[in-house]
């Protein structure tokens, strides 16, 4: 007679012994490792929505706001742009480029200090 009980779909503790829970689906073990994590509600940021406007208001032709927030791909944008207007002013051209990108900046400062601005990890700014 051969044993046809197996156990319900679920988290159990992973068979190989390490410690750690792992998925069966009824048939198969999957391949994660660890059990979901319960929602908690909206964690909270370490990084402060003060400092991020601040940094974005007053230096954001550099990108600081964004790279203090952890969005380092805009804040590379906002520096290049940045020093393409400042190296081009003298052509008149760099005007216009900091100009557009001042009214960029001054609008991602307000949405940093209101809070509409997520860190890296996608966290409210405390």
């Amino acid at each position: 007679m051969t044993n046809t009980h197996s156990p319900t779909p679920g988290w159990y503790p992973d068979p190989s012994g390490r410690g750690q829970q792992r998925y069966f689906d009824g048939a198969n073990w999957t391949h994660l490792q660890s059990a979901p994590v319960a929602y908690q509600g909206d964690q909270v940021s370490t990084k402060s929505s003060a400092a991020a406007g601040l940094l974005q208001l007053f230096f954001g032709w550099f990108g600081l706001g964004r790279f203090y927030v952890g969005s380092p791909i805009i804040g590379v944008i906002q520096l290049v742009i940045g020093l393409i207007g400042i190296f081009t002013t003298w052509l008149i051209v760099g005007f216009f480029i900091l100009g557009a990108l001042s009214i960029w900046t001054f609008i991602d400062a307000i949405m940093m200090f209101s809070g509409a601005v997520r860190d890296g990890e996608g966290r409210k700014l405390r």
